[in-house]
């Protein structure tokens, strides 16, 4: 993408440049993050750009939370008992709430979220249904989604508010990217919708 070479090009910019004025937020991290961030810091510890993007988060009172099926993705990949004990001591230490995904709400927010990714032409897998329909659930709270995988959450639904590159010490860039359920874009793709059933 266009976007992504444009960024790698530039200078780097500092995690404080990225996240602009968030504070006081909270953020659903998808499997991806978790894994990349564990890896990471496994292998450079305190040097780790994520232990870094950690420091940031905290400072700026901001919190992780998670849903179960990201807990069951990223936990799965751990062959060994002492590795599943890793991975889920590392999970308890960065995530402060598994949010539920079992309330009336949230299955009204799942069945809207999947109507719409029809609407998009979109497939995703459950989680990533599980994680747009919390995003969705709890749209009032300032709440974003942290994931590199860009394309699973496409705009014509959601807004994508920051681009943030983790730039690691050796070679490589993950570039992550915050984004946030759009009433405004729910509500154009539900007006296009009636439109084609009026006409049709």
């Amino acid at each position: 993408m266009l976007w992504k070479k444009r960024l790698l090009k530039s200078k780097n910019p500092s995690f404080a440049e990225c996240l602009g004025d968030i504070g006081h937020a909270t953020f659903l991290v998808d499997t991806c993050f978790l894994v990349d961030a564990s890896k990471s810091i496994e292998k450079f510890a305190e040097e780790s750009i994520y232990s870094e993007f950690l420091e940031e988060i905290i400072a700026r009172e901001c919190s992780f939370v998670t849903i179960q099926p990201v807990e069951i993705e990223y936990l799965k990949g751990a062959s060994l008992l002492r590795d599943r004990e890793i991975k889920k001591k590392y999970l308890d230490k960065i995530i402060s709430l598994r949010l539920p995904i079992n309330s009336v709400s949230f299955t009204s927010a799942l069945d809207t979220v999947i109507m719409l990714y029809r609407s998009a032409g979109k497939d995703l897998s459950p989680t990533d249904f599980y994680l747009a329909a919390t995003l969705l659930d709890k749209n009032t709270a300032p709440l974003y989604l942290i994931t590199r995988d860009h394309g699973d959450f496409p705009q014509k639904i959601f807004d994508r508010t920051h681009v943030i590159p983790f730039q690691h010490p050796t070679a490589g860039v993950d570039l992550y990217g915050l984004f946030k359920f759009s009433q405004q874009k729910r509500k154009d793709i539900e007006k296009d919708l009636l439109a084609a059933v009026k006409n049709g």
